[in-house]
């Protein structure tokens, strides 16, 4: 199974780390690959991708996509398009 990983553009974000418990993941321009093996049928697998903001944009859009070798039933679950609003102003 393959996460790819659409990060909000540069001039929105500045990519900081990606994490896959039980794969290896890599970020090149602005893409982040997650290798993440094989899941079950009906599996789950977690990513953490963490970026900072760095333009005037009061959400970040982000886009992730998986692919796996086999055949797959259920294509609509492949994709998800998450929205994060920005907060400004505070200290982590």
């Amino acid at each position: 199974m393959t996460l790819t990983d659409e990060l909000p553009p540069d001039s929105d974000a500045q990519f900081l780390s990606a994490e896959a418990p039980q794969g290896r993941c890599r970020e090149r321009r602005g893409v982040v690959t997650c290798d993440l093996g094989t899941l079950a049928p009906g599996g789950t697998a977690t990513v953490t991708i963490a970026v900072r903001p760095t333009g005037n944009t009061d959400v970040l859009v982000n886009t992730a996509r998986v692919q796996g070798a086999g055949a797959d039933e259920n294509q609509a679950n492949n994709v998800d398009i998450e929205e994060t609003a920005v907060r400004r102003g505070g200290s982590l």
